[in-house]
């Protein structure tokens, strides 16, 4: 991939004095996670114009995000998937003389931070993006409990999305810090209404721990009442075989002609500046960030009851918190609910006033990463 290096013969990562930062990503697909980190890091190089920051990853390639780091002038490291990575990652911290690591790995992130450990990176943060393992398999129970292990002997400081991702790290509280993610002020207030039906949105990827499934039942669900209509956008990337699979499900539809596949979307907010509910019924989350994009559109949300759904619910309008296996009726119910009770301006109104401002957020990372905060007032 063109402007990124292989962690085991690469040379252009060359010590910086001492005050470098490795910043890890999983991937560079659309997700919430790679969306965050790009405007994180693009409003701390506007005001850190010396930032020095290496991004390793852990992917056979890179994905679509890839320009718009490398445009920010940021090396991209590619390191091996699983255990074995490790080692590319502690020979990385080596060459680089890395200050900081910041790994976005959620039950493997003791793993990385033990690595760099040995890589002689004095300070190891372990962000965490999620309330719950991926599965629970032995291999993921193995992974958890010694990556706890790791974490324990090794992080300098754990931080996560969301008080409940705590119990996913399994730390004390005086070890955690909450950091809820930021989310850039909405550019424009949404369009007037369209004359067509309501449209409801999921974004997000195309897996089945998004619910994908769920939601086309939903809709189906909603649409058998009599007298309603809507439709039903789908905007996220996902592998073939599982747009397939959406696809096929959409086709089997009485409702078919009424949804629509977007596919992936450098643009989430045109979207979301034309919808009026979000569903979002995933099995897992940290701090969702399609529910922060939508109150911050005003758009109503109908979301699993998972905890970083509750804590964002604890403080905005809007949000409709339902049971995951509840039945798609019970869906139905929140989605007419949300749209009778549509306060768009209330809404936006009352996220501003939360904890999920972009301004708040950088200046979280310049303390946790001891960057000098005034270095450009005005840069943000």
């Amino acid at each position: 991939m063109h402007g990124r290096s292989d962690t085991r013969g690469d040379r252009s990562v060359a010590s910086s004095g001492g005050s470098t930062i490795v910043y890890t990503l999983g991937s560079l697909h659309i997700g919430g996670t790679e969306l965050r980190s790009l405007e994180l890091i693009a409003a701390l190089k506007r005001r850190h114009s010396g930032l020095s920051l290496i991004l390793y990853i852990s992917c056979r390639d890179g994905g679509p995000l890839e320009p718009a780091f490398r445009d920010l002038g940021i090396p991209i490291v590619q390191g091996r998937r699983g255990l074995v990575g490790m080692v590319d990652l502690w020979r990385l911290c080596r060459r680089s003389r890395a200050a900081i690591l910041h790994t976005n790995a959620d039950t493997v992130s003791g793993f990385y931070c033990f690595a760099a450990a040995l890589g002689g990176v004095k300070v190891r943060i372990a962000h965490y993006r999620n309330s719950a393992p991926p599965s629970a398999s032995l291999y993921q129970r193995l992974i958890l409990h010694s990556g706890r292990l790791l974490l324990k002997l090794s992080a300098t400081r754990v931080v996560g999305v969301c008080e409940g991702a705590r119990a996913l790290a399994g730390v004390r509280p005086e070890k955690w810090l909450t950091f809820y993610n930021g989310i850039p002020d909405a550019a424009a207030a949404p369009p007037p209404p369209s004359p067509g039906p309501p449209a409801l949105l999921f974004l997000g990827r195309i897996h089945p721990e998004k619910g994908y499934a769920k939601t086309v039942d939903i809709f189906e669900a909603l649409l058998a009442r009599p007298g309603t209509e809507a439709a039903l956008h789908f905007v996220g990337a996902g592998s073939a075989a599982e747009t397939a699979k959406l696809r096929r499900r959409i086709g089997a539809s009485p409702f078919a002609s009424a949804i629509t596949v977007h596919g992936s979307s450098r643009e989430p907010h045109e979207h979301l500046r034309r919808a009026r509910v979000l569903l979002l019924p995933s099995a897992r989350e940290g701090l969702p960030g399609a529910v922060l994009e939508a109150l911050s559109q005003g758009v109503s949300v109908v979301a699993s009851d998972l905890p970083g759904v509750r804590e964002i619910e604890s403080v905005s309008i809007g949000v409709h918190c339902i049971a995951r296996d509840a039945p798609a009726a019970d869906w139905a119910d929140a989605v007419e609910e949300a749209l009778a009770q549509a306060r768009p301006d209330d809404i936006r109104s009352r996220f501003r006033e939360g904890p999920f401002g972009f301004a708040d957020y950088v200046r979280g990372f310049e303390r946790l990463w001891a960057l000098p905060a005034d270095e450009e007032a005005g840069g943000q």
